[in-house]
């Protein structure tokens, strides 16, 4: 990370000026747009089933990039591996966390506030969403007909 910071210190004008931040714009409920000091980054969460999904992602360059900026974009795509790592992780055990007789419901921060107005739109839409267990085929049935 010290590294990389070193790296976008010394970016060349004009993208000296900018920020060096990176910065989401985060697409919900699946896409992601990443502006970081040396690239633009993408990616988007395909559903597969319900316990898979895929991901699609591009990182763009410039074309007329240097030696320097070239560096730090490769900094950069080893930190996003290694967040990425970590994310599985997390999301694994989120997963097994929900399936436990402990589970008492998700917390989101604040920070969050775009995936709670989300699962609120969706708890509209599909009311099967509010039940407090999963329900049986029958009651499934009964959750379609209202």
């Amino acid at each position: 990370m010290k590294l990389y910071r070193k790296m976008v210190e010394q970016l060349p004008e004009p993208w000296a000026s900018l920020p060096k931040a990176w910065v989401y714009l985060f697409i919900f409920p699946n896409q992601v747009i990443g502006l970081y000091p040396d690239s633009v980054m993408f990616y988007q969460d395909i559903p597969v089933t319900v316990n898979e999904s895929r991901q699609r992602y591009a990182v763009y360059a410039r074309p007329d990039e240097d030696r320097i900026t070239r560096a730090a974009r490769k900094l950069s795509s080893r930190i996003d591996q290694i967040t990425g790592v970590e994310d599985m992780q997390l999301i694994e055990w989120t997963y097994e966390a929900m399936r436990s007789s402990a589970f008492d419901g998700i917390l989101l921060s604040e920070l969050e506030a775009g995936v709670g107005q989300y699962h609120n739109r969706l708890k509209s839409m599909f009311p099967v969403m509010k039940a407090a267990d999963e329900p049986s085929s029958n009651e499934l049935a009964r959750y379609h007909q209202d």
